[in-house]
């Protein structure tokens, strides 16, 4: 009887450490219908959410569309809330398992929000910092240096240049080269601070690196000058060139009077 008792325990212990190693994933209802039947199979929770993000690629397609007339009719406000609100649904299904195995679905979300942004982007709607913000604290770094730009003119937020400062460091630690070139800028234009040209020299220099021609021409400016850097008139001609090489006018400009 003791032995019985003592395998029934293994037993449960047994099971007790799989169901901890394994959890059974949650029951769940799709995105879109939270009362629908909920299921515990991803493969019926994918596919629902599948469903979900092509009544979103439709709904927000007509949103947009009711927008763009709006806008035709001069009411650009109508236009703005329809494009934040188009954007903001279209974005909820960029990331998700559900979209492994629903690849074409998943392209079309993600072609949909790219070309609707865009054309967000030409219009003077304020709540694009609120879009950026959101993006931005996702890891986009694209929306960080356009959050930071907000900050810096003023444009639909408060002007705030430690707000820019810290938004142009966030995308420019993740490689995001024209924060770099911002960041640069902050430091040696006197816009934002008093020049820090050691600063500027070493962002302008991480962007020329890169091919950017604004930080190669700038850079040049400051070894031309001695400024952040020791004169280098040779290193400063090289950064010259390669920036007039990619047609930039002020760098061509430059080789010309040298």
């Amino acid at each position: 009887m003791i032995a019985v008792s003592r395998v029934i325990s293994g037993t449960t212990l047994f099971f007790a450490a799989l169901l901890l190693a394994f959890p059974p994933s949650p029951a769940q209802a799709s995105s879109c219908d939270l009362e629908e039947a909920e299921t515990v199979d991803a493969g019926i929770a994918h596919y629902r959410e599948s469903v979900c993000a092509q009544k979103v690629l439709q709904s927000s397609a007509g949103l947009f569309e009711s927008g763009l007339r709006a806008e035709a009719r001069g009411d650009s406000r109508t236009l703005c809330n329809a494009a934040h609100s188009a954007l903001m649904k279209l974005d909820f299904y960029r990331s998700g398992e559900w979209r492994t195995g629903h690849r074409n679905i998943a392209e079309k979300i993600d072609a949909s929000f790219n070309e609707k942004l865009a054309r967000f982007e030409t219009t003077t709607c304020p709540k694009k910092p609120s879009l950026y913000r959101h993006l931005a604290t996702q890891g986009n770094s694209w929306a960080m240096f356009r959050l930071a730009q907000s900050y810096l003119n003023g444009t639909g937020v408060p002007q705030d240049d430690g707000e820019a400062l810290a938004w142009f460091q966030q995308a420019a630690g993740q490689g995001y080269i024209p924060a770099a070139v911002a960041l640069g800028m902050m430091h040696s234009d006197s816009r934002a601070f008093a020049p820090d040209y050691p600063v500027a020299a070493k962002w302008f220099g991480q962007a020329a690196v890169e091919g950017d021609a604004e930080a190669q021409y700038r850079l040049s400016m400051l070894q031309r000058q001695g400024l952040g850097l020791g004169k280098n008139p040779q290193q400063a001609a090289e950064w010259l060139r390669k920036a007039a090489t990619q047609g930039h006018s002020a760098a061509k400009t430059g080789l010309s009077d040298m």
